[in-house]
């Protein structure tokens, strides 16, 4: 009898653990990081700087050569970009609010996201690589949208201004990346293209 408890006792132990095996190997199937990262043809609007409130600057133009060439040079596939003329046209066409007006423009090019970009602040670096009387400095944030369901897939920012070692010490790393340099607005923009992509999985090689 002892010998039949014994038995009993190591089935419903095995059991048990083989209960809470298939449990994890559940759980681990549908985690994030398994899923797709598949979305379809992304079109990638303009660079909206009506955010700047007015300040006169080419830092639209620029960051758009920025995510264009970031598109490029990563071979990132299924990316449209729209000209400036071809949402203007677009805009008046639909008369709506930001967001709803990119949903439509995305039904309109048949596309399955569509990526919005603001740009808020951007000032080009005075004075010369190792001499500035103002360093640069650019701040934009992006949202990428799903067209059929409306819903946001990613969103980021970045928001930065060079700072001297003096200034901050934390910036050592920065610095010694940079050459010891002051870099250029389109130079702090790529780096700020490439940190806030990462964050997501539609946007990275």
């Amino acid at each position: 009898m002892k010998n039949n408890g014994l038995s009993i006792t190591n089935l419903i132990s095995c059991l048990l653990f083989i209960g809470l095996l298939s449990g994890c190997m559940t759980s681990k199937s549908t985690t994030p990081e398994e899923t797709s990262k598949h979305l379809g043809a992304i079109a990638l609007l303009p660079v909206d700087a009506r955010l700047l409130n007015g300040e006169v600057t080419n830092g639209n133009t620029i960051l758009d050569q920025v995510l264009n060439a970031y598109v490029q040079d990563n071979n990132i596939k299924g990316i449209k970009t729209v000209s400036q003329e071809q949402q203007d046209t677009m805009r008046i066409k639909f008369n709506q609010p930001r967001l709803e007006e990119a949903i439509s423009l995305g039904r309109e090019l048949k596309v399955q996201g569509v990526l919005i970009t603001n740009l808020t602040r951007f000032h080009e670096r005075g004075g010369k690589e190792y001499s500035v009387t103002t360093p640069a400095s650019i701040a934009f944030d992006y949202r990428l949208l799903e067209i059929e369901s409306g819903e946001t897939l990613c969103t980021g920012s970045f928001d930065e201004t060079q700072q001297s070692f003096s200034e901050n010490v934390l910036s050592l790393g920065k610095i010694w990346k940079r050459g010891g340099k002051w870099i250029t607005a389109a130079e702090l923009a790529r780096e700020g293209v490439e940190e806030s992509f990462k964050e997501c999985q539609y946007l990275t090689p």
